[in-house]
């Protein structure tokens, strides 16, 4: 997990990434329809192909420390785990 801060001229914005790891496409597809924009925290999911996989991290400009951050998000995904799994 790393914050930095991007100048985008008019303004800085501080972004908060926690890497997930390498996955494949179909994988990183349902991971990004899970999170992205779907909290206050704004959570964007990227991937980049490496490899024959693909390298898959997550982002936000949501101020916040970054144990915060982390927190809040392995509780969503491990809350829309659950929900996925208890409509099986």
């Amino acid at each position: 997990m790393t914050q930095s801060t991007i100048d985008l001229g008019d303004r800085k914005v501080k972004v908060t990434t926690i890497a997930l790891g390498m996955m494949d496409r179909e994988s990183a597809e349902v991971l990004r329809g899970k999170i992205d924009g779907k909290t206050y925290m704004k959570f964007e999911l990227c991937a980049a192909p490496c490899g024959g996989s693909w390298n898959v991290w997550a982002q936000t400009d949501y101020d916040a420390p970054e144990a915060e951050i982390l927190a809040f998000f392995l509780g969503f995904i491990a809350s829309a785990w659950a929900l996925d799994s208890q409509r099986v």
